[in-house]
């Protein structure tokens, strides 16, 4: 095990090092509502979760998270996004054998009502459309020791703008290693890895005449090819310590630091603090630091509890996120276990 736990140290070190590299990358990828985190836990905790992850959330963060479950596990998060987009996240996952983990999460993007206009009625033809954006994910996870976790996860997406969609499949890798060292927690993540979607459908037929054509001729349909764009696609390193693991049964706190390497932005740094006081009550804090972190990243908060209620489990989080010149974000997350 030696070896794992310098090999994840040594990737560790280096992509943390490289998050501040300056890579150009920015605006490469598309369906990048996959990138919505809906966990309100650890995005109160900077988005550092992939070591932490162990209820149906995991199947967003890192699907190897899930075989810390013993039972039944549903998660749900609602998100009002920036301007008044909607995001919805459920995640169920059961055991199926003593080391064994399904899992499946369903993600979906509401931006609402919009009007439609034309170069004819510029200001709205009364009709209106709502695009959507959605991700369903089936995950399967094994505990392959009592310290070493590997998760898989398969998916579809599909955008919906009008009469135009586009369709495609990804998958992630989870795998999370509980070290000898006691409260000392390793994660890697590999998520949206697949091929490149690209945008169909009637509207992209235009009727127009040839340059040059007699004006009483008849228009022919010009059919346009959209590009195709790569998914956001992202390479976790994770590592997590509980600086009170063995010295209480109760409190804790919880260390977190995550490194992400993304095909589409430069790399950044995820940063989190969880307290806990009586296995009840949770006290969050953490930092999302990138290149773009005026924009996208930045300073986040959070409270939860959790309660046994007649054999019962209940979660109850909340997290809130400052986007700078995009606002903020709050976040509301209900999780279940029987």
């Amino acid at each position: 095990m030696s070896r794992i736990t310098s090999l994840i140290l040594l990737a560790g070190l280096c992509l943390a090092q490289s998050a501040y590299a300056g890579d150009e990358r920015r605006g490469t990828a598309g369906a990048l509502f996959l990138r919505i985190a809906p966990d309100a836990r650890f995005v109160g905790m900077g988005n550092a979760a992939v070591a932490l992850s162990n209820n149906a959330h995991a199947l967003y963060w890192n699907p190897a998270g899930v075989t810390s479950i013993t039972r039944t596990d549903v998660a749900f998060t609602h998100l009002n996004y920036v301007l008044d987009i909607n995001y919805n996240f459920v995640g169920i996952a059961r055991p199926v054998s003593d080391y064994s983990v399904v899992g499946l999460s369903i993600g979906v993007l509401s931006i609402g009502d919009i009007p439609v206009t034309t170069v004819d009625a510029p200001d709205g033809t009364g009709a209106t459309f709502n695009p959507y954006d959605i991700v369903i994910g089936l995950s399967y996870a094994r505990r392959m020791t009592d310290r070493i976790s590997l998760g898989i996860t398969g998916k579809y997406i599909r955008e919906n703008i009008d009469q135009l969609s586009a369709s495609g499949i990804a998958g992630d890798i989870g795998f999370q290693y509980v070290t000898g060292l006691e409260g000392l927690r390793f994660g890697i993540a590999m998520t949206n890895f697949g091929p490149r979607m690209k945008f169909s459908g009637d509207q992209l037929n235009l009727p127009s005449s040839f340059p040059g054509a007699a004006p009483d001729a008849e228009e022919e349909v010009f059919g346009l090819v959209s590009d195709a764009f790569e998914l956001p696609s992202e390479i976790t390193v994770g590592i997590a310590y509980d600086v009170l693991r063995g010295r209480s049964e109760k409190n804790h706190v919880v260390v977190s630091l995550d490194g992400i390497h993304p095909n589409f932005s430069g790399d950044r740094l995820n940063f989190g603090v969880e307290g806990r006081i009586n296995n009840i009550l949770f006290g969050r804090v953490g930092y999302s630091a990138s290149e773009q972190s005026n924009f996208t990243e930045g300073l986040s908060a959070g409270v939860g509890v959790q309660l046994d209620v007649n054999a019962v489990g209940l979660r109850l989080d909340y997290s809130y996120s400052d986007r700078s010149e995009l606002g903020n974000n709050q976040r509301i997350s209900v999780g279940v276990t029987f």
